[in-house]
């Protein structure tokens, strides 16, 4: 199959991703801050702003706002770029309230956005107050509390995944202990089985690390031995062997596996790695569920296939109670374990034979009807 991707667009991507998915828990007060008073100069105290002016958001509750509306998603955006945001109606918490929240106040008729947040009452900056911008007012901790609404785009924490209802415990399989892996937590089972069947190991002081971060590098390695591909270090690159053989697999869809160890050592984005599951696994356990079963994944991504097809092979049922799946955060080492016991594949077995442009290829062709023959 010929190359898609250059080199260079490869660790773009890499990076990209790594990013992404460590930029939700990384939105400081500080950073938030600074994005916005950083258009001071451009929008200074006192410049004319009123229902006139229009600001198109890229927030997704509303398509864009006028006047004071407008000037507080324009404020928004510079801090959160694409980040969705969540409104929450009803009482407002002063202790919730967060550099960067958007308050809808004075009886809904007017929008301020949250710049500092002092013991007892918040700075603000606004646009059309008295037909101008103003940075610095301050609203009480009743005014906050009398909001009518509050928007803000800092992610909710997702709820601690639950192992899929179908899955049932296998005695069959012999399991491995591990001192931070407890038989009350739900993914206990689940790593136990993985690393019996030497997929995964613990770390040097015996422990397994349930909640660390999986690595681009780390994930090929589990991937190569699953497969019974063939890994090996090279140039001081421990995992190169292993991003060589899934991507000549074609089961990661990187242009080249020579890498920059800093790029192997980035954490694997969760949309990623389900893909790479998939395909290596050639899973058959379909049933019916459709994108809109899943409120952060739409099928305009080419990842978003393979992420529907988990959720109808019954590898995932998402992140949180709502069934959100999370595509840019990182997969930990307990979630790709219970990953992979989900696929009944907790010892070396055959790859598909597939690559992942090939089954996304085949979706934009014949839509859905390709997972049913592809994966079940």
């Amino acid at each position: 199959m010929k190359k898609l991707l250059s080199l260079a667009l490869a660790l773009v991507l890499c990076l990209t991703l790594a990013v992404q998915a460590a930029a939700a828990g990384n939105l400081s007060p500080e950073a938030v801050y600074q994005a916005m008073t950083a258009l001071k100069d451009d929008y200074p105290e006192g410049m004319g702003w009123t229902n006139d002016n229009y600001y198109e958001w890229s927030g997704g509750i509303y398509s864009g706002g006028y006047g004071c509306a407008g000037f507080a998603f324009m404020l928004s955006d510079a801090a959160f770029g694409q980040l969705p945001a969540r409104m929450i109606e009803g009482d407002v918490s002063f202790s919730d309230v967060r550099v960067g929240d958007i308050l809808r106040i004075n009886n809904d008729g007017h929008s301020v956005i949250v710049l500092e947040i002092l013991s007892d009452s918040v700075i603000i900056a606004e646009g059309n107050y008295n037909s101008s911008i103003h940075w610095g007012r301050s609203l009480s901790r009743e005014k906050v509390e009398s909001a009518d609404y509050l928007i803000t785009r800092y992610p909710e924490a997702p709820a601690e995944p639950e192992p899929p209802a179908e899955v049932t415990p296998r005695p069959d399989v012999p399991s491995i202990r591990f001192p931070d892996v407890s038989d009350g937590q739900w993914y206990a089972q689940a790593v136990e089985a993985i690393a019996a069947g030497g997929l995964v190991g613990g770390y040097s002081d015996g422990s397994f690390g349930p909640g660390n971060q999986v690595t681009l590098g780390e994930f090929c390695t589990i991937l190569a031995r699953a497969c019974g591909l063939e890994t090996y270090s090279q140039d001081g690159m421990w995992a190169y062997g292993a991003v060589r053989s899934c991507v000549s697999a074609g089961y990661i869809d990187l242009q080249d596996p020579e890498m920059a160890p800093k790029i192997l050592n980035a954490p694997i984005p969760r949309k990623l790695a389900i893909s790479a599951i998939q395909v290596a696994g050639a899973l058959r356990q379909a049933s019916a569920v459709d994108f809109d079963r899943i409120p952060d994944v739409d099928g305009t991504d080419i990842y978003d296939v393979f992420i529907l097809a988990a959720y109808r092979s019954g590898l995932t049922q998402g992140g949180d109670t709502l069934g959100t799946f999370h595509p840019e955060d990182s997969l930990t080492r307990a979630e790709l374990c219970q990953i992979l016991y989900n696929a009944d594949w907790t010892q070396p077995r055959d790859g598909s034979g597939l690559s992942m442009r090939d089954i996304y290829q085949a979706y934009c062709q014949q839509g859905l009807a390709i997972l049913e023959e592809v994966f079940g």
